[in-house]
């Protein structure tokens, strides 16, 4: 049986396009046994660079292999917290210089993703229909038959993205559940929280993909 998680994921952009940044909440529902996840040896905290860090809760850092060829992200930048309250919890945050709300929303998914080091069953929450319909409703299987065009045959927005998120969705089983935001669901405020945070921090990463065009 795979691993059982739970992703709650939020993005914000102040001005968009201005300074913004993303938050995500993973719980481990279960292990392979059916059992709580008692640790976090399966899990890595990506930046968007693909530095995979993890803070441990003693705030001493492991780092993992920076993927050959890409640029190295300041290793203070990336957010990887692990709850006093609940070892079975993780959260992620990182801020962007310049960027759109709709990608840091995308970022929040492809970050908590491609944190997961085993193929897992995962159930993302998110208060994007951005990034909910694309996949409940079918949009990629149709941008990808139209060569990645929209039904108005002009590029889909944010391709880099949309790309970097199926890649980190492939070893997984992985549904999207649209929820309300500002509603009072508990985690999707926290993401809400760290995503506006981390987008008010200094030492913001460039988003490499975006383009005001």
């Amino acid at each position: 049986m795979k691993p059982k998680v739970k992703i709650w994921t939020d993005g914000s952009s102040r001005g968009n396009p201005g300074p913004g940044g993303y938050g995500a909440v993973i719980r481990f529902v279960s292990d392979e046994r059916g059992g709580a996840a008692r640790n976090f040896a399966e899990v890595s905290a990506p930046s968007q660079m693909n530095l995979f860090e993890l803070e441990t809760a003693k705030g001493e850092m492991a780092e993992d292999e920076v993927h050959a060829g890409e640029p190295h992200a300041d290793k203070s930048s990336t957010t990887a917290a692990i709850s006093d309250e609940s070892p079975q919890e993780i959260e992620l945050s990182q801020g962007f210089v310049l960027t759109t709300n709709n990608r840091m929303e995308l970022m929040a998914a492809i970050v908590a993703l491609e944190a997961l080091k085993k193929p897992s069953t995962v159930l993302v929450h998110s208060d994007s229909k951005y990034l909910v319909d694309a996949h409940e409703q079918g949009w990629i299987a149709n941008w990808i038959k139209r060569g990645w065009k929209s039904a108005g045959k002009a590029p889909v927005k944010n391709i880099d993205l949309w790309q970097r998120l199926l890649k980190a969705e492939e070893p997984h089983e992985v549904k999207y559940v649209w929820v309300a935001g500002h509603a009072g669901n508990e985690l999707n405020e926290r993401c809400d929280t760290l995503a506006v945070e981390a987008a008010c921090r200094e030492n913001l990463l460039e988003d490499s993909g975006f383009s005001e065009s």
